[in-house]
């Protein structure tokens, strides 16, 4: 009987050089005024809420993170200090960080809002009526 030996299976290629992806990029922790910004986001699934600050940034040439649109987009890095994600680190976008900023006020505004609020309080005077005539 003929028999053709069974060729082995070809060997698969020699892999080329394994894509490795280069080391990420040091966060940069200056450069951006966003950079120690204090923020609060709402933990998903809430309504817990949590107290952070930007620590770092990567600009969208250095970051490897791509937007909705499919378009590279710097990052910041966030650490959070306070409640449910107190200890945890995030990575978020611009227009994120913005979104969660703490508003920051300076003494003055802080003075004019309190006696807006004092202003409100107060009840209106009462208008006068005119005294009617006498004929």
């Amino acid at each position: 009987a003929d028999y053709v030996a069974a060729a082995a299976p070809p060997a698969p290629p020699a892999p080329a050089a394994m894509d490795v992806d280069a080391p990420a990029p040091a966060w940069r922790t200056a450069g951006h005024p966003l950079v120690g910004r204090e923020i609060v986001r709402l933990v998903e699934g809430g309504p817990a809420y949590s107290e952070g600050r930007v620590v770092g940034w990567l600009s969208a040439a250095e970051s490897d993170f791509l937007d909705a649109a499919n378009r590279p987009a710097a990052l910041f890095h966030v650490a959070y200090r306070n409640g449910e994600l107190a200890g945890d680190e995030e990575d978020l976008e611009e227009y994120e960080v913005e979104a969660s900023l703490k508003a920051v006020f300076d003494e003055q505004q802080v003075a004019r809002a309190v006696q807006a609020a004092r202003a409100a309080r107060k009840p209106a005077a009462k208008a006068s009526k005119p005294k009617p005539r006498r004929p």
